[in-house]
Parts: C-alpha cells; sequence; structure tokens
C-alpha cells in the first residue's frame, strides 16, 4: 500500500503489476514477493486496519523518542505560527473524502452521497498528526472533541474551528489548564461582563495593518444550558481580516486566555490555516482520493497507508536536511523510487549541475519491427 501511495496506482492490477516488473529489487528486501491481485484484495478487506492503526503510532512514538529535534523547533514549523509562541499549538480540523454511494453504502450520509472524514489534530510544530481519526462522514465534528484534545498537557494551545465548537469539552480543556481559540456561531448568544476597550482609544480602527480590532470583551454564555456546560468568562475578539481573495471580512473570535493581547488570538486563529496545507499535501501527493477497494476496512488501509508514507517521507526529508516543501521531495522519491542511491545524494543533485558530468551514451532504440530509428535520431 506504500507503493501504491508513491506510484499513484489507481487499481490493485496497477499494484500489482507494478511490484512484478520489479521483482528482482522487490526480493532484496527480505525475499519479498509480489502479490496477486486476489490475494491483495482479500487481505485488504479482511485483514483488521487497526495492524496498520498501530504500526502508524508506533513509528510515531519511535521517532519522538529517537529524534526529538524533529517534533521541535528544528522540524518544520507551519511559516504562519506565531514565533513568541514558545509552547505547543495543535490544530484541530477534519477533510471529507467523497466515496461512491452505490458501492460505499456503509458510507452514505445523504440520499446520494457517501463520504468518509479523517478528524486530525496536527501539531503546527513539527506539522505532523498527534491525534487521527476516520470515520463516516455522518456524525457531528463535535463528537470527536475530546479524543482530538486528548493528552494535551496544561500550557498547551488548541486552535479549531468552529464545528467542534462542544461546551463541556471546552470546559474540560479550561480546567486542565489548556488554552483554546476559536470562532463563534451565528447563533451563540452571549452576555458581556466588560469592555476591555472601555475608556480607551482604539488606534487600530483606522489602521491599515491586519488584524483591525473592533472590539475586546469579556462574556459569558447567556443560555442557562450552555453556561452550566461552560461557566467560565472567556474573551469575544471582533476584528476584520482579509479573506481569501482580499476583502475585508469581520470575524468574531472566542478564548479562554484573558492575558493575551488581541491581535495575538487573531494571529493563533490565523494559523490555524496550517492544517488545511496539511490536507492539501496529502491530497495532492498521496493516493487518497481513487480507492482501490470499497468496503469500509479496506478505505481505512489505504486511509492510514498514506498517513504512514507521509511520516516517512517527512522523516527522511528531516534526516536529509530538506529545506524545500513536502510536494518537491515527493517528486524526487517518486522518481528514483526503485534507485539504489542514498536519500542523501538524491537530494544533493536537487537543482545543482555536477561539476563532471557523466559521458553521453548512444541511445536506446527500442526493438519495434518496421520503423527507421536512423532517421527518425
Amino acid at each position: 500500500m506504500v507503493y501504491c501511495h508513491m506510484s499513484h496506482c489507481i487499481s490493485l492490477n496497477d499494484i500489482c503489476d507494478g511490484l512484478q516488473n520489479f521483482r528482482g529489487n522487490l526480493n532484496a528486501i527480505r525475499n519479498a514477493t509480489a502479490p496477486h491481485r486476489n490475494t491483495l484484495s482479500h487481505a485488504n478487506r479482511t485483514r483488521d486496519a487497526a495492524v496498520i492503526k498501530k504500526l502508524f503510532w508506533h513509528t510515531l512514538e519511535h521517532y519522538q523518542a529517537t529524534h526529538p529535534a524533529l517534533f521541535k523547533k528544528g522540524g518544520r514549523s507551519y511559516f504562519r505560527l506565531p514565533h513568541r509562541f514558545k509552547r505547543a499549538i495543535r490544530a484541530i480540523d477534519s477533510t471529507t473524502i467523497e466515496l461512491i454511494t452505490k458501492c460505499m453504502d456503509w458510507a452514505k450520509h445523504r440520499k446520494h452521497k457517501a463520504a468518509a472524514k479523517v478528524h486530525v489534530a496536527l501539531d503546527l510544530i513539527s506539522f505532523i498528526p498527534i491525534r487521527v481519526i476516520t470515520d463516516s462522514a455522518n456524525h457531528h465534528d463535535g463528537s470527536y472533541m475530546s479524543e482530538l484534545c486528548g493528552n494535551m498537557k496544561s500550557g498547551n494551545i488548541a486552535v479549531m474551528d468552529r464545528a467542534y465548537v462542544d461546551y463541556a469539552q471546552l470546559n474540560t480543556l479550561t480546567e486542565n489548564g489548556v488554552f483554546w481559540v476559536t470562532r463563534s456561531k451565528s447563533n451563540t448568544k452571549l452576555t458581556v461582563i466588560e469592555d476591555r476597550n472601555k475608556g480607551k482609544r482604539n488606534e487600530q480602527t483606522e489602521s491599515k495593518h491586519y488584524p483591525i480590532i473592533l472590539s475586546d470583551e469579556e462574556v459569558v454564555l447567556a443560555s442557562k444550558t450552555s453556561h452550566a456546560r461552560y461557566p467560565h468568562r472567556f474573551r469575544r475578539v471582533e476584528a476584520k481580516v482579509p479573506d481569501s481573495r482580499g476583502a475585508e471580512i469581520k470575524v468574531s473570535f472566542l478564548s479562554n486566555n484573558l492575558q493575551w493581547a488581541a491581535s495575538s488570538i487573531c494571529d493563533l486563529y490565523r494559523c490555524r490555516w496550517g492544517i488545511e496545507t496539511f490536507f492539501k499535501e496529502i491530497k495532492q501527493t498521496l493516493q487518497i482520493r481513487t480507492f482501490v477497494g470499497f468496503n469500509r476496512n479496506a478505505i481505512e488501509w489505504q486511509i492510514w497507508s498514506a498517513l504512514l508514507t507521509y511520516l516517512l517521507m517527512r522523516i527522511m526529508a528531516f534526516l536529509s536536511s530538506w529545506k524545500r516543501d513536502f510536494k518537491h521531495f515527493f517528486t524526487l522519491m517518486k522518481g528514483a523510487l526503485w534507485a539504489k542511491r542514498s536519500v542523501q545524494l538524491i537530494v544533493s543533485r536537487y537543482g545543482t549541475a555536477e561539476k563532471d558530468p557523466p559521458p553521453k551514451e548512444p541511445p536506446q532504440t527500442p526493438d519495434l519491427p518496421g520503423i527507421n530509428w536512423a532517421m527518425i535520431i
């Protein structure tokens, strides 16, 4: 399945035939042999996907212990991450993977639509997923909040989309000393307790630098039911920020931190876009749009093997001191998949010309009868 992602295979035959063509190289890996189509299909359908999940978490824990620098500032941090925060920042969001309704009815969530969802808690310091949940798309995102925010320590920061707002879980995070930043829903009713800008001249309202802070208030939930779930004070910061097209929009942010500057809360939510970059990377480089199986177990095998491939590629990029983006590194590894060269050698020759280029070899003419290759060459 890792080969499926690295070579962008679109079917079981594609995987098996491709591995069969390189059976000599494959045999050098612990005497491995290329699988047959029915064998691979049966394995994806019946072999428990918990195997690949356990392998992913075991690999992650191994490299956390052996290469701790990757999971600190030495790794790849999101470029929009506010550098003034010297603490762990976790972005929480999900991505939807469209499936076929007729043959994947287990993932049906509308009349003519089927989809799976991958819920991720991404560490923005290392840009590696810390929590992953795969499920069908017919469940509310807020129900996964407790699992995605598990093992967060006091002082950590959780930045989440408003779909994950669950007041009972936010109360648990607050009591555990975890700071959270999210957006306000349109139907949220709040009672203002204190206006933090009262009596102060807001100089940013006429500034051309974003974010432009419009208001900064301490509020509580107005609804009795919601207030019982979250009885603490928190902040509501309204600001003008640019959207993806550059137009000004008014956004309301919520946070339980009462000491940060209002602009810091806006910057923290802005860095949540890093998880969208992560989803874009894995969807554009790995094979999680075209699936080689139809049942739920096969889908989970392909998704988790994609995450494992991403983790291994990130480890290799870190060990080879790769400074460019993930997509370029993936392209290099894809082109040299069966080459017997070290990753460091492949990376060192990227974008640079060799001092002593190898001598040109005469072109090899294919054995196609009836074609005069001398005239063409």
